[in-house]
């Protein structure tokens, strides 16, 4: 607000120097053209902009953007180029004085105080318009959609991402938070959303998961090829293990000097349940910058039995808070909990005389996780007793009287199979005769 004041006053008197207080940059000031009147492409803006400025540069354009409707230009001469204004000043730029004039036109006072409302208000009608219901469409219908929506909306999704709290500013690569962008996941359970029929579901997650996917791979190809920023480490670190493994808080309570380096280039949780696609991954991480860039893979390893318990009680308890839960479906935790143990044994093999890949096994089968190592890795069941397993725990789960899993949420889970109890039930035979014998 101070420095918006200074803008003003700075043109009321005419002059062409703010002189604002700005963040400390290291690239020269941003302009359109060279001197031969040829075009500049914008430099690649090192630090992390203003949040606030930011959230009020993107709420302008966008509310500009749903203005200009077809061909229309009712935005344009609504707000003029105070978007841009805005954004520059968020970065440490001065920004154009036809630019800033925009930008008092609008009123300080009253633009400032209703940013808040303007952003929420563009968002819920963007969400609304792009929101896919999910019987529309058949699966494969629903994945390219979604890959295509990142795609046509690259730039301010990766933006929208970036400045997520819990990204670190980007750098951690998270398929489960790239899923909270889609309306069809995480949409607002308002009146609008429910006179609109636009409410999202976290039961929704397999429906999204190629778009957060694409938007991950799109945001690790950025990280990769961006110059590091002033005091972050020139490093990628991989998490990986199954669903439910414990990979953020198992992590956290390692002691200090032995948790990941939450400070590198890129921080990126996955599962590495597929060899190639973790080497290819991994491979490009060595390559990027000087291409030496060492990697450090935690590995976290959990039972197949308390990992999927960990997964049920986070679904429930997200019904529970949100009125819906993150689904990880039996085939899920089959692919992510065998593949991954397996992956990281041909890993180990692959980058063994590799200096620049470390490899931890963090053994979170206790009360307490900490350092082990890959000779220490159980053999992976085979995938029909591991299946077997998953369908004991989830049908007690089921039967459970206090358990607060949801028959859709249920459902879901078995993704397809049939109901393992109604399997069991015998003619003659009730579901308390199964809970509680006789």
């Amino acid at each position: 607000m101070e420095d918006i004041n200074k803008l003003l006053e700075a043109i009321r008197l005419g002059s062409s120097s703010f002189n604002l207080k700005q963040p400390l940059r290291e690239t020269p000031a941003y302009a359109d053209v060279d001197n031969m009147g040829f075009l500049i492409e914008p430099e690649f803006r090192k630090h992390n902009p203003n949040l606030a400025l930011k959230v009020a540069a993107d709420a302008t354009n966008r509310t500009t953007d749903l203005f200009n409707t077809g061909n229309g230009v009712v935005g344009d001469i609504m707000f003029g180029k105070a978007g841009t204004a805005l954004s520059d000043m968020s970065y440490g730029y001065n920004p154009k004085i036809n630019d800033a004039v925009d930008l008092g036109l609008l009123g300080v006072g009253p633009f400032v105080a209703g940013v808040k409302g303007l952003a929420s208000g563009a968002k819920l009608i963007n969400d609304t318009n792009k929101f896919r219901k999910a019987n529309e469409y058949t699966p494969d219908e629903l994945k390219l959609l979604m890959q295509r929506r990142v795609v046509d909306e690259a730039v301010p999704m990766s933006s929208d991402y970036a400045n997520r709290a819990d990204t670190f500013g980007g750098r951690k690569i998270d398929t489960d938070i790239a899923r909270e962008l889609f309306p069809e996941y995480n949409n607002a359970n308002s009146l609008v959303n429910k006179l609109t029929d636009t409410v999202g579901s976290r039961y929704r997650a397999a429906d999204v998961h190629t778009g957060a996917s694409a938007l991950s791979k799109l945001r690790y190809e950025e990280l990769l090829n961006a110059p590091v920023p002033s005091g972050i480490k020139n490093k990628v670190t991989f998490t990986a293990g199954s669903s439910g493994a414990g990979k953020s808080k198992g992590l956290l309570n390692l002691p200090k000097r032995q948790q990941p380096d939450f400070n590198s280039k890129v921080y990126y949780d996955t599962n590495f349940s597929d060899f190639n696609k973790a080497k290819s991954k991994i491979d490009e991480a060595i390559k990027s910058g000087d291409g030496k860039t060492p990697v450090d893979i935690f590995y976290v390893n959990r039972g197949l039995e308390d990992a999927f318990k960990g997964t049920i009680n986070r679904t429930a308890n997200q019904a529970e808070n949100f009125g819906s839960g993150r689904i990880v479906d039996i085939d899920t935790m089959l692919m992510t909990n065998l593949g991954s143990l397996k992956t990281i044994k041909q890993l180990d093999k692959s980058y063994k005389n590799n200096p620049l890949v470390n490899i931890k096994v963090v053994d979170n089968t206790g009360d307490k996780p900490f350092i082990s190592s890959i000779k220490n890795l159980p053999r992976a069941k085979s995938k029909a007793a591991a299946e077997k397993d998953l369908f004991k725990i989830l049908r007690e789960e089921r039967l459970n009287p206090e358990s607060k899993l949801t028959k859709e949420a249920y459902e879901r889970i078995l993704n397809g199979r049939p109901d393992p109890i109604a399997d069991i039930v015998q003619e003659g035979q009730t579901l308390g005769d199964l809970i509680y014998g006789y």
